[in-house]
C-alpha cells in the first residue's frame, strides 16, 4: 500500500475513534488514539516526493481530515480540562466542608484600640 494511502487510513481510524464516544471509555480512547499517531508518525517519514495526481488529490483529503482530527483533539483536550476543573472544585468544597473555618485569617489576637 502508497504511504500516502496508509496515512489517510490510519487518520481515518483516529477520526472515527475520536467521534465514537459511545463504546469506548476515554481512557481507552487515548490510548488507542496514541497507538495510531504513532503508527502514522513512522508512515508520516517515509512519504517523498514525487507525488502521482492521485497522491496530491488523496493529499488534499488528508489534509481537510487533519483539520477535523485536530478540532477532536481540541473538543477532548477541552472535555479533560473540564473534568480536572469539577474534580478540583469538587475537591476545595469538600475541604471547606470538614473544616469550614481553615480559611479564615485570624491570628487568635484581641487588639484594643483605646488608648
Amino acid at each position: 500500500m502508497n504511504p500516502i494511502q496508509e496515512c489517510y487510513t490510519i487518520t481515518k481510524e483516529i477520526v472515527e475513534t475520536l467521534q465514537n464516544t459511545v463504546n469506548y471509555d476515554r481512557d481507552i480512547r487515548i490510548q488507542k488514539v496514541e497507538d495510531f499517531l504513532e503508527k502514522r508518525q513512522q508512515i508520516l517519514e517515509s512519504i517523498k516526493p514525487p507525488f502521482s495526481d492521485e497522491d496530491q488529490l488523496l493529499g488534499e483529503h488528508l489534509v481537510l481530515l487533519g483539520k477535523k482530527f485536530d478540532g477532536l483533539l481540541m473538543n477532548l483536550k477541552l472535555e479533560i480540562k473540564r473534568d480536572m476543573n469539577g474534580l478540583n472544585k469538587k475537591k476545595k468544597s469538600m475541604n471547606q466542608y470538614t473544616n469550614p473555618y481553615a480559611n479564615l485569617q485570624s491570628d487568635g489576637f484581641f487588639y484594643d484600640k483605646r488608648k
